[in-house]
């Protein structure tokens, strides 16, 4: 069983094909250490679960679609952005970030915090698109 609160929160599962995005930010060595997880996107549809961190609009449009063709018809794909209380600048909030997943065939259904800077809204692909 998974022990990290992050971790469970996220759905992170032993055994799964992982992907992250960008790779300094992956969180703790038990992610690197249990999932080894990929930091490029492979050709093949091959990823359960995916976590991307985008601090603006213009990474958002150059990661999200390289990212969803990796993932299987059955993963999920998380995706952060900056809190508006971390100060951080950005472009991006839970609507933006909302309506551009929706807009590319995936849907909405978990939100969560990962830390003090970046919340993460969950996307998956429709019971009809699986």
């Amino acid at each position: 069983m998974i022990q990290d609160p992050l971790l469970r929160k996220l759905e992170y599962k032993p055994g799964m094909a992982v992907g992250h995005w960008p790779e300094q930010i992956l969180y703790g060595a038990l992610l690197r250490e249990e999932w080894q997880p990929v930091t490029q996107p492979p050709k093949e549809m091959a990823l359960d679960l995916i976590h991307l961190f985008c601090p603006d609009q213009i990474t958002l449009e150059a990661q999200f679609l390289r990212w969803k063709a990796a993932m299987k018809k059955t993963g999920r794909l998380w995706v952060s952005w900056p809190k508006r209380s971390s100060r951080v600048a950005s472009d991006l909030d839970e609507n933006i970030l909302r309506d551009y997943g929706l807009a590319n065939g995936l849907v909405d259904v978990k939100v969560a915090s990962v830390d003090e800077v970046w919340s993460a809204l969950k996307f998956v692909y429709r019971l009809q698109d699986r």
